[in-house]
């Protein structure tokens, strides 16, 4: 059964069984789970939430391109981290908890606001 725009879907089924429903989305978790329908006409509702699966890293993986994360832009004459930054370096945060022997290779560089004497 394909659900609609929402995720919602309808079928008919027999009354007083169980049945197995398996939901499933490409870059989603797969999940199942079983639903007993009642031994009486009416509907019954089953809500089944998909994680998002997380990217599968192996050594040499560039994390960025894997979580999607653009560059990671300061604010001129900063240091502070932007927010939306903050956000995307949240998901390499969590990896890194994950994994805590992950050894990572972070690049930055000065770039063309300032004067060549000031950068």
């Amino acid at each position: 059964v394909n659900s609609d725009d929402e995720g919602n879907y309808t079928f008919s089924v027999e009354c007083g069984k169980i049945y197995n429903v398996r939901a499933e989305k490409e870059a989603y978790t797969t999940k199942e789970e079983s639903v007993t329908i009642a031994d009486e006409d009416g509907k019954t509702k089953l809500d089944i939430a998909l994680e998002k699966e997380q990217c599968k890293v192996t050594i040499g993986d560039d994390l960025g391109k894997c979580f999607g994360i653009k560059n990671i832009y300061f604010d001129f004459d900063k240091s502070n981290i932007r927010v939306e930054a903050a956000i995307d370096l949240e998901k390499i945060l969590d990896v890194m908890n994950q994994y805590p022997k992950m050894k990572l290779d972070i690049r930055s560089h000065t770039d063309s606001r300032g004067s060549f004497k000031y950068n």
